[in-house]
């Protein structure tokens, strides 16, 4: 939970995941705060890699944060599908195009070990 001030923000998640049956690892992003709103879904590959959700609103002084589900884990004779999260990024995104990072906060991983 973080306190976000009025602005524009974004959230970049940095991840990678392993398959299960030639799928990869999904995740779906959302922002829990004013009101709860999905921000992005994506499909994780194989590499390090960052996912950048849309920009979405905060209105006023509020408390919130930003939740990662792991969309699709399974786990079969004896393969497992994991995602793993190095980084979540969130930035304040200015008017003029320029951004403020608010973390980055990580090493996370999702599944079952």
């Amino acid at each position: 939970m973080f306190f976000f001030t009025k602005g524009r923000y974004e959230v970049e998640i940095v991840a990678r995941g392993t398959p299960l049956e030639g799928i990869y690892p999904t995740m779906s992003v959302l922002w829990e705060g004013e009101k709860d709103e999905d921000i992005g879904f994506f499909s994780v590959s194989q590499k390090w890699q960052g996912y950048t959700t849309r920009i979405f609103d905060v209105n006023s002084l509020t408390l919130g944060c930003v939740s990662v589900t792991f969309t699709n884990d399974i786990c079969r004779e004896g393969e497992d599908r994991n995602l793993y999260i190095r980084q979540i990024i969130i930035r304040k995104v200015n008017i003029d195009g320029r951004e403020k990072e608010i973390g980055p906060f990580g090493d996370i991983h999702l599944g079952r070990s």
